[in-house]
């Protein structure tokens, strides 16, 4: 109910009749108001995103391989290849990703 008495307290506001219209600051008192503004958000550039591909590639792949393989710990190492390959396709062939970017 308190959202629709700042609702209707906004559309009087807006006609001029407002009760809480103060007259000598101009202010309105503190409530909830919707905005209509349009708000963009840039995409990174090409460049930027192949450098983060690459370097979520050695950070979070390359380097565990290695670091599992140089250790031995090889039942590890191929869970962990089976898991990143499972994430792979669930993540990069997700077909709502792919039509996100056409």
């Amino acid at each position: 109910f308190r959202f629709l008495r700042v609702y209707r307290e906004v559309q009087n506001e807006r006609s001029g009749d407002s009760p809480i219209h103060d007259t000598d600051s101009g202010l309105l008192d503190d409530g909830m108001y919707q905005s209509f503004g349009t708000y963009r958000v840039s995409r990174p550039t090409k460049r930027f995103r192949v450098i983060l591909f690459l370097l979520n590639l050695g950070l979070f792949c390359v380097w565990p391989i290695v670091t599992l393989s140089r250790v031995g710990n090889y039942r590890v190492l191929g869970l962990f290849v089976v898991m990143g390959i499972w994430t792979y396709f669930r993540y990069f062939i997700d077909p709502c990703i792919l039509l996100q970017d056409l």
